[in-house]
């Protein structure tokens, strides 16, 4: 017991070098341990693309895209012949209006219906659709269907001077904002979502469409990946006058970047858990070389080789634990701010990556939180580090002979 109170009263014999230590030490564990869940995140989140993605379909009027020609309706019986064809589990249905407003600094800007419930909020800005993130205020509930409430992209409530639980008049329709999204697309964030009927009133009011039925676009949920080829060719051969676009190219390519990510944050990993153990293995070789003629005059007071290297494992483990505690707290305060800095990873920028995933998922992609599998992997790698730290300096203190290290100086 001696040697254990020894050993952790050697760390503080040079306070200012242990706090430094701890600090480099700590910042390495908490950037690796940030990397190992960015990597496991992403893992999981390309895993998800995957799945959810690749099974949608995109129907709209050959031609049309919400930032440019604006409302292109569908033919009315568009709808009952996509929900005819099989493999089909899901419709989800909007309208998409272009409005033009030359006194703002975004002059064009794209109003939105949908069904509040079964419809994910998706942007959408010269064709390309991406799924955004509720930054303010909440998502659509079931019981928004028919009301008034409004979802707005931050550009559009910035330009309109519009917050969560203002209103907005919409050519004789006064809308209550419930929320504010992110979507990482300028134009796309220059949208406004709201319930579909509000929208097809205001479309008909305007004369964009001839009618409250009509609607703009339809994204086909296919019920498995395998059979998005099959309901594809159906629908180019069943449709008229329409563009029908598979998710399938823009999840490849998601893909592609997620892997990258994924693949850095792991060699990030490795490289932090080294540039530890060498700090460990050169901190640990400096004391022991302090501390020869300590060594020796332990030895020659009689302390066996198992007592001298029992004090320096436990002095390191005592340090990299310190360091892991430190490491930990970083990461529970900083780690999306590590994994930004470190890889450009938002979640913004992932947002537009996970394209239809819908907002909530999106959201995920950054959801770093403390727990016992976070914990544990901080104080695991703690102990490797000491381990691997104490080999060199418990060797040579172990085959140091009293006589040499009296002499050291």
């Amino acid at each position: 017991m001696r040697t254990v109170f020894r050993a952790i009263r050697n760390i503080y014999r040079s306070p200012t070098r242990t706090i430094l230590i701890i600090a480099v030490l700590g910042l390495a564990i908490g950037i690796s341990i940030t990397m190992q869940q960015t990597a496991t995140i992403v893992s999981a989140t390309s895993k998800a693309l995957k799945e959810n993605i690749q099974t949608l379909i995109e129907v709209r009027a050959e031609g049309a895209t919400g930032m440019g020609r604006g409302v292109q309706p569908l033919a009315e019986d568009t709808v009952e012949k996509i929900e005819d064809i099989p493999n089909i589990i899901g419709l989800e249905k909007y309208l998409y209006v272009r409005r033009v407003d030359n006194t703002k600094k975004y002059t064009v800007s794209v109003i939105s219906g949908l069904y509040p419930i079964t419809s994910e909020l998706r942007v959408n800005s010269h064709g390309e659709v991406g799924a955004p993130t509720i930054v303010k205020g909440r998502a659509f509930r079931e019981d928004d269907e028919g009301n008034n409430a409004a979802i707005a992209g931050t550009i559009f409530a910035q330009e309109n001077n519009l917050d969560v639980g203002s209103s907005f008049e919409l050519d004789g329709e006064t809308l209550d904002i419930i929320g504010i999204f992110d979507s990482g697309f300028v134009f796309g964030d220059n949208q406004i979502f709201i319930p579909l009927d509000t929208a097809q009133k205001f479309a008909v009011s305007q004369e964009y469409i001839p009618d409250e039925t009509r609607i703009s676009q339809i994204f086909v949920v296919v019920n498995s990946v395998d059979n998005v080829p099959l309901v594809e060719k159906t629908l180019r051969e069943q449709l008229d006058d329409v563009d029908v676009l598979s998710g399938q190219k823009n999840v490849f390519l998601a893909s592609e970047a997620l892997s990258t990510i994924q693949r850095e944050s792991f060699y990030g990993s490795y490289f932090t858990v080294l540039i530890s153990a060498l700090i460990i293995i050169f901190t640990m070789v400096l004391i022991g070389r302090e501390r020869t003629k300590e060594i020796g005059i332990l030895k020659a007071i009689g302390a066996s080789n198992g007592e001298v290297a029992k004090q320096f494992i436990v002095e390191t483990s005592a340090i990299a634990i310190l360091g892991s505690i430190f490491g930990i707290i970083l990461f529970a305060f900083f780690a999306p701010f590590l994994a930004n800095s470190l890889l450009g990873l938002s979640t913004t920028s992932l947002t537009g990556l996970s394209g239809g995933m819908g907002a909530q998922a999106a959201d995920d992609i950054l959801s770093f939180s403390i727990s016992a599998k976070v914990i544990l992997s901080g104080v695991l790698l703690g102990i490797l580090l000491a381990i691997i730290g104490s080999i060199y300096p418990v060797y040579r203190a172990v085959k140091l002979k009293p006589a040499e290290a009296l002499r050291y100086e």
